[in-house]
């Protein structure tokens, strides 16, 4: 590559890897605020022999421009100002150093600023960019622990944001550094080396005689290993064993290493372990919390990701299925519908047949609250600890005093949290050494309307693994609310348009009955009226489409209109648009047309079911409005009860459905796995795919037993190959899993889609056009049954542009990485688009599980789209001018 470092009469530099031209997973925005990233962080670099302090962040540019950060500051665990003039130039890094010298000087690069006000803290800490307006563009959190890399914490490695397409606060988008020392001021390649398949797989910290301690080492990789002069230790920095020459493991092959003679122990109360291979290099590192006496700890299966406590040590085999505790944690009201965190709850379950004794146990993570000495939940019971008790028992009056605990300290995370509940290890020291009894990290996007729809979270089977999505689901609140009489009375003025019709939607998304609906005008004629026992008058439109009759249920009836919202609905009424530029509503013919100025009353009955309370009746053109707030109950969710989501036997979790390639060529087979775990063992996990828009079905055992397909045999992962398909075949497929029990339950993934809407499906497309440069490629692939449904959700091709309904799609982004479960629909200036295939803006919505950026939600605009600006340049243009002159502007990159 030519580089005129010098102008253009400088030699030509010919270089290994050029950030300016380079494609790299690596170089891509963490978010939509900002063209630049935090790329790597050392926080706690390995001592050295000289004292040099080797901190520093790095910061990338992923944009093809320079740009001026003077002004632009680091904050949180360290702080910096850019100085006047800085710049930080188009796809390059910069770096910025507690010792700007001494980084420079050992790595050997000059882009390094600095010094950075302090050390960066050791154990876990923030960091945070933000513009000279003090406006925050990055914030990219970090720990010592999991779900963090370990090899971080002072064992010679740097955090890298290998996968900024997660978001820089994910950890999912970080991993240690490939290089010792970190990779300042340069990319970071993983190379992949046979010795990386192997990982620290089952290890015994707690024992008395004869029981030894051990660490347990398991080839998950399908190399052969030689981990000839490799190394395990319990400090970052001292090799305490060294593995012995011939040492070579083949794939799903053990190394164990009893501890006894090693030169080290395993400390009960908890501490790292690290796995190096003969160059130095962190293979694998783990860190634990103190141990029960006698229990291990390891993967399930074997080289799976997580640790977990297994039912007995198998040191040297196969690990034993996890360990179930009694007491588990079994139902979270984490976001309250009524927005106060006084609201929160966490509700604890003894599943055992003997009283679980809770004395000095206390949550580790998450909250804080220590259990009183005497504290019991009886066989079958359950122990609800309230953030506010008082007002927790006001909410539930049928609760008893005795069964609720309280006030826990710090507030439940309405985005995740991770939920530890743990106990003393010895009960004669109970203010030490704390061994987990139960953890859930739970997200936002489990469970419908738990967050912020009036659902708690629920445990469906309190024998299934408590990390899986699938073994949690929201409350059912559906039976609880009362009907709300609705009269409202006023003058029919100040609208726009016409006035013909009634229409009724909910302010956000939501789910609510409403019943004799009128609306007359006073003294006078009646001028719509409908009990539903008729024909239906109502048009269900845009995000309002899954609503329905309601046959089962009316105020002192058996019919209604069911509401189902899955946003913000609107009326739409603008003199300007004679086709109207909003389409979500539930609409139906006004029988005659009142007189403006006239007084008109609205009656109805009304009743919430979930989500969003505000209900509006209002005529077209918003003439007259009653816009009532239903009545919500306040014992949501079930403390102290029995789940109303409980089943006797969930089917098995399925998770991590993953293709490979994510992107095929044409005609190259795709390896499909996914994992799954159940209590009673997996019965069956089988794929079944079609051809779109074939409905022929194919099915294929996805198996685990290094055949078929399966890279190794017995390490959890299921597998099954779809064979190659032509350029721009779309393959829609589905998985299906049984368990062993004696009446076997079964499941589909993905799972099913909110009520009304059709079936989902995993999306692969093979032949696409290989990402290349340096803009990001985003690609929505959507069925042909679902390309029609966005054509013709409320109608002709004209109105059903109005929608806000998100249809269901699988988002691609580059050729890295797919995203299953979202939703796309068009926004913005509509009068421009064709068919959804064909060009437009498009709101793109996203699994809260899954984030893209780390948003849930991502607005794709077509520049100049109302073809006036041939440039595309005049939109971005006009958000830089508002920059300059101090007036805030949305961020716009290309894709």
């Amino acid at each position: 590559l030519y580089d005129p470092r010098g102008g253009t009469s400088a030699p030509a530099s010919f270089v290994v890897f050029n950030p300016g031209t380079f494609a790299a997973r690596q170089l891509t925005p963490s978010s939509r605020r900002t063209g630049f990233i935090i790329s790597e962080i050392m926080y706690h670099p390995a001592p050295r022999a000289d004292g040099r302090n080797l901190e520093f962040v790095e910061l990338f540019n992923t944009e093809p421009i320079d740009r001026d950060i003077g002004g632009f500051r680091l904050s949180g665990a360290a702080d910096y100002v850019f100085p006047t003039g800085c710049v930080l130039r188009a796809r390059r890094f910069l770096v910025v150093a507690r010792d700007p010298s001494a980084v420079a000087a050992v790595h050997g690069i000059a882009n390094v600023v600095g010094p950075l006000s302090n050390s960066l803290p050791r154990d876990a800490g923030v960091v945070r960019l933000h513009d000279a307006d003090g406006a925050l563009l990055l914030e990219a959190p970090y720990a010592d622990s999991a779900p963090w890399p370990v090899a971080g914490d002072g064992a010679g490695h740097s955090l890298v944001l290998a996968r900024p397409d997660y978001g820089e606060a994910s950890p999912l988008a970080w991993r240690a550094s490939d290089s010792l020392g970190g990779s300042p001021g340069r990319l970071d390649p993983l190379q992949t080396r046979p010795q990386d398949g192997v990982v620290i797989n089952e290890f015994l910290a707690h024992t008395d005689p004869p029981q030894e301690d051990f660490i347990e080492l398991f080839n998950a990789g399908t190399e052969a290993a030689d981990l000839s002069g490799g190394s395990l230790s319990d400090h970052p920095d001292a090799a305490k064993f060294v593995i012995p020459q011939g040492v070579v493991l083949p794939p799903g092959g053990f190394y164990l290493c009893t501890l006894t003679n090693s030169g080290f122990m395993l400390s009960a109360a908890g501490e790292r372990i690290f796995l190096r291979a003969a160059d130095g290099r962190v293979i694998d590192a783990v860190r634990f919390g103190a141990q029960a006496n006698g229990v291990a700890c390891g993967r399930y299966r074997d080289g799976a990701p997580d640790f977990h406590e297994l039912q007995t040590p198998t040191p040297g085999a196969p690990n034993a299925p996890l360990l179930a505790r009694e007491v588990v944690i079994n139902e979270i009201m984490y976001h309250p519908l009524s927005g106060d965190d006084d609201d929160e709850y966490v509700e604890l379950h003894n599943r055992g047949a003997t009283p679980a004794d809770l004395s000095y146990w206390r949550f580790t993570d998450g909250i804080e609250f220590m259990f009183a000495p005497g504290a019991v939940i009886p066989p079958g019971g359950y122990l609800v600890v309230a953030r506010n008790r008082d007002r927790l028992l006001s909410n539930y009056p049928s609760l008893s005093p005795a069964a609720v605990v309280g006030n826990f300290d710090g507030r439940l995370g309405d985005r995740g949290e991770r939920l530890v509940l743990a106990k003393p290890d010895d009960p004669a020291r109970p203010y030490q050494d704390f061994v987990a009894v139960d953890e859930v990290a739970y997200s936002d996007g489990w469970g419908v309307w738990s967050d912020g729809g009036g659902s708690s979270l629920e445990l469906t089977d309190p024998r299934a693994d408590h990390r899986r999505a699938a073994n949690w689901a929201g409350s059912d609140e559906t039976r609880k609310a009362p009907w709300t009489a609705i009269a409202y009375t006023g003058v029919v003025d100040c609208g726009t348009g016409t006035l013909e019709q009634v229409r009724l939607f909910l302010g956000q998304a939501g789910e609510c009955l409403v019943d004799d609906i009128e609306y007359a005008t006073v003294g006078g004629a009646t001028r719509f009226a409908s009990d539903l026992e008729g024909s239906n008058p109502f048009q269900f439109l845009g995000n309002h489409v899954r609503s329905c009759v309601e046959t089962n249920e009316g105020y002192q009836s058996a019919r209604s209109l069911r509401l189902r919202a899955s946003g913000r609905g609107d009326n739409g009424s603008d003199p300007q648009w004679p086709f109207e530029p909003f389409g979500n509503r539930v609409a139906a013919p006004l029988g005659s047309l009142p007189d403006i100025g006239t007084r008109m009353s609205i009656r109805a009955k009304a009743r919430w079911l979930a989500g969003w309370p505000h209900l509006i009746l209002t005529l077209k053109g918003f003439w007259i409005e009653a816009a009532p707030r239903l009545e919500v109950p306040t014992n949501l969710g079930t403390p102290g009860e029995p789940n109303s989501r409980r089943v006797a036997n969930a089917p098995p979790a399925v998770w991590d459905v993953r293709t490979s390639p994510a992107v095929p060529a044409a005609g190259q087979p795709v390896l499909v796995t996914c994992r799954a775990h159940d209590p009673d063992g997996i019965g069956s996990v089988t794929l079944r795919y079609r051809l779109d828009p074939g409905t022929n079905l194919t099915t294929l055992p996805m198996q685990d037993n290094g055949a078929d397909g399966d890279r190794l045999a017995g390490d959890g992962l299921y597998s099954a190959v779809i064979p190659g398909q032509a350029t721009g075949a779309l393959v829609a497929y589905e998985v299906l899993a049984a368990d062993l029990a004696a009446a076997p339950a079964a499941a589909r993934y993905p799972p099913p889609p909110p009520p009304g809407a059709p079936p989902r499906e995993y999306l692969l497309r093979f032949g696409e056009p290989a990402a290349t440069g340096i803009f990001g490629v985003y690609r929505i692939w959507m069925t042909q049954a679902n390309v029609e449904r966005w054509k013709t959700i409320c109608g002709p091709i004209d109105i059903s542009k109005l929608s806000n309904e998100p249809i269901d799609m699988t988002f691609a982004c580059d050729d890295d990485r797919v995203i299953h479960g979202g939703g796309a629909r068009w926004r913005g200036l509509w009068r421009g688009f064709a068919e959804p295939a064909l060009h437009g803006s498009y709101s793109v919505q996203l699994p809260k599980t899954d984030r893209f950026m780390g948003a849930d939600e991502l607005k794709l605009d077509r520049q100049g789209q109302s073809s006036n600006d041939t440039t595309f340049q005049r939109e971005k243009l006009c958000f830089w001018i508002a920059r300059h002159v101090d007036v805030a502007a949305s961020h716009v990159r290309y894709a």
